[in-house]
């Protein structure tokens, strides 16, 4: 059976065209959307953190800047020394039952790694959203303070890139809106996506991003993970933590 002219005219320029740009579509999908995502990541971050070697004095002063703010509307002053000085978590003072969790989405503090250059604002929750913006907090863990692990997490070729060259002694602080803590790095290593088990009896932060370093391949399976110990800060309870949480 023959199609007529009509017909035929109809499969060369509607049903072709549109096979093809459903295809188009679809390519774009598996394979364009990944690396378009990670463009605009890489892109957002050079505005904000400038190039790799280039001057990040300008970018840190905007940081610091928004980071202020929030300590002033939590009516702490910005250069007030919040940690009781504690090594083991606890505090001597009463813990502050008031305190509550920041909301998911909320930028709350930053991480700061001054042997690597390393300052980027922190937000609760990890979606990719978050991570075009900085780092982002794991709601399946918990919060500096809490005793338990805090997990934080970034892109390695944007805001966690520094931490390629971070080294086992090294000093990190988190900075947030209720009080600042520190920890020492322990160990750095690398490992399967799957493979670590987040410790509940001590509090540790855990830094991870995606390795080999600076690829672009959405298939990836495995972390560069940098644990650090707990060193000093205040002691938090909250009546609400992380998604999951028994309070």
């Amino acid at each position: 059976m023959f199609m007529g002219r009509n017909e035929q005219r109809i499969v060369r320029y509607i049903l072709i065209p549109g096979a093809i740009i459903l295809i188009g579509i679809g390519l774009y999908f598996v394979a364009g959307k990944p690396l378009t995502d990670l463009l605009i990541s890489d892109i957002e971050y050079s505005v904000i953190k400038g190039v790799p070697g280039g001057d990040y004095d300008n970018a840190a002063a905007i940081t610091d800047n928004i980071f202020d703010d929030k300590l002033i509307s939590a009516g702490i002053d910005a250069g007030e020394d919040t940690s009781d000085g504690n090594t083991d978590g606890s505090s001597d003072a009463e813990v502050e039952n008031e305190w509550v969790a920041p909301l998911a989405g909320e930028m709350y503090g930053k991480i700061v790694c001054e042997d690597i250059e390393l300052d980027v604002p922190l937000y609760y929750d990890d979606s990719d959203a978050i991570l075009k913006k900085g780092a982002g907090h794991s709601v399946l863990s918990y919060f500096p303070g809490q005793g338990k692990t805090v997990l934080v997490g970034a892109h390695d070729t944007t805001f966690f890139a520094p931490i390629e060259n971070i080294e086992a002694g090294m000093e990190v602080k988190v900075m947030t809106v209720y009080g600042n803590y520190a920890y020492k790095v322990a160990e750095c290593k690398v490992v399967e996506t799957s493979s670590y088990e987040i410790k509940e009896d001590t509090e540790q932060l855990v830094l991870y991003t995606c390795y080999p370093f600076g690829e672009i391949n959405e298939e990836r399976t495995q972390k560069f993970i940098v644990i650090c110990d707990f060193v000093s800060g205040k002691k938090v309870e909250s009546n609400r933590g992380g998604e999951g949480h028994e309070q």
